[in-house]
């Protein structure tokens, strides 16, 4: 059994390890509808985490499982009512899902497992320790010069974890329950492969954009599945220009990736395509 409170914007969740492991997630169970997005330790010891995490699909509170990895031993946390904060919104604040573990760990990867009792696949590529979130599957850049600046991460602002970061420590002692350890372990060790981009198009503008000289930025949210097709496409963020945008769609579109691997085993997920059009 899991074992969860919540207060003041805390998600406080019992880390269980071996006991009750999640469903493994198939094509069929389809994505989960967040990714981690940051994992930090809130003491030198490593006997607890905050987790924050993101979504595509508009800042919204969700209950789930998570996986957090040290070594080749996996922890299965349950969450409930943990806001999921999509980075285009501005105003969203993610919770922070804190988590005790009976003892000191170095947590290397994190994942969503789960969303509402469903198993579901990685949307997104997992969070790895060291290593800054970026949803960014490649980019291209028309007519720009070496100034030019793609997405921002997600683990940009530090000033705005730092805070994340204090706010979560302050949680309650007495709702976090140690965690139940067992025995099971990961049988695959390979690094974790990001989904990345093997060729990507030339841009297709119309006479009237390029007598225009248009500039903008647009990013494409482009979804694969696990053997490294492209399932759908849709504008994420607009330039404001409709020309632009359906350029970048259309690169997005005709360009080929490579999907993710995680534990030795290829997932699909969605990520972002930057396409910058410019002088």
């Amino acid at each position: 059994m899991y074992r969860v409170a919540w207060s003041a914007g805390f998600v406080l969740a019992l880390a269980s390890f071996g006991i009750a492991p999640a469903a493994q997630p198939s094509a069929a169970s389809g994505w989960c509808s967040g990714f981690v997005a940051r994992v930090e330790p809130l003491d030198r010891l490593g006997n607890r985490y905050a987790v924050a995490l993101a979504t595509h699909d508009g800042s919204h509170r969700t209950s789930g499982t998570l996986a957090l990895y040290h070594g080749g031993d996996r922890y299965d946390v349950c969450f409930s009512g943990a806001n999921a904060f999509d980075p285009r919104d501005e105003n969203a604040i993610p919770s922070a899902i804190v988590v005790r573990f009976p003892a000191p760990v170095a947590i290397e990867e994190a994942t969503v497992t789960s969303i509402d009792g469903t198993a579901c696949a990685p949307l997104s590529e997992p969070w790895l320790s060291g290593r800054p979130v970026t949803p960014l599957i490649g980019s291209i850049r028309v007519g720009l010069g070496a100034r030019a600046r793609g997405a921002a991460r997600i683990s940009d602002n530090a000033e705005f974890w730092t805070r994340w970061s204090a706010a979560a420590i302050s949680a309650p002692e007495s709702a976090v329950t140690d965690a139940v350890a067992g025995d099971a372990r990961i049988e695959c060790r390979r690094p974790p492969i990001r989904a990345t981009t093997t060729h990507a198009i030339g841009p297709q503008l119309s006479p009237e954009a390029e007598n225009r000289n248009l500039s903008g930025h647009v990013q494409i949210l482009v979804t694969l599945d696990d053997k490294n097709a492209v399932m759908t496409t849709r504008v994420e963020r607009s330039s404001g220009f409709a020309e632009l945008d359906r350029s970048a769609l259309q690169i997005a579109q005709g360009s080929e990736f490579r999907s993710p691997v995680l534990h030795c085993s290829a997932y699909g997920g969605s990520y972002i395509f930057d396409a910058l059009f410019g002088t």
